[in-house]
């Protein structure tokens, strides 16, 4: 963005913003001397003169979860930082594109694809885990969860996925 220096004697930081001819929008960033300012920290100390005053202008974020599309304000860098101020919860089977270390840039459009959480039945004990799979089989490989020989699942494994299933492996054994 444009770079101006201004020389001046205010001392507050709303004053030198005005006399600067800066308006802060909601959900702007400020920086102070390289550091981000709070909400209440308006005040420059006096050792703080000169002072380096940066504005990180907030721009729209689109971001598609699901069926759902939403618009976030955002003057944060990266898509995680986003996601993270937007209060989006997300598992490690989720898959965010672009991945969350991108630049944020004008019309960026972020999409998340969840995975679905389902439960499993095996080894006497019951297992909550998550996947983005189409089918029980998929699911299971991606979680690490292994068939081993005659070993079978209930449904079968080219059920569909779906969120909330559960899912019993039936542990064979040849004699």
């Amino acid at each position: 963005g444009a770079s101006q220096r201004l020389l001046t004697h205010a001392r507050r930081i709303p004053d030198i913003l005005t006399e600067a001819g800066v308006m802060l929008r909601k959900a702007d960033r400020l920086f102070a001397n390289g550091s981000l300012l709070i909400a209440d920290s308006r005040e420059l100390p006096a050792e703080a003169v000169p002072v380096s005053l940066r504005v990180v202008r907030a721009r729209p974020l689109s971001i598609r979860d699901g069926e759902r599309l939403t618009t976030h304000i955002t003057a944060a860098d990266t898509v995680g930082e986003a996601l993270a101020e937007a209060g989006i919860t997300l598992t490690l089977a989720d898959e965010i594109r672009p991945i969350p270390e991108t630049l944020i840039t004008d019309g960026l459009v972020v999409e998340i694809v969840r995975a679905v959480a389902f439960s499993v039945q095996v080894d006497g004990e019951m297992l909550t885990t998550y996947a983005r799979a189409d089918t029980i089989g998929e699911g299971l490989a991606k979680t690490g969860i292994a068939l081993i020989g005659l070993d079978y699942t209930i449904p079968k494994e080219d059920t569909p996925l779906t969120a909330g299933m559960r899912v019993r492996i039936v542990r064979v054994t040849e004699i």
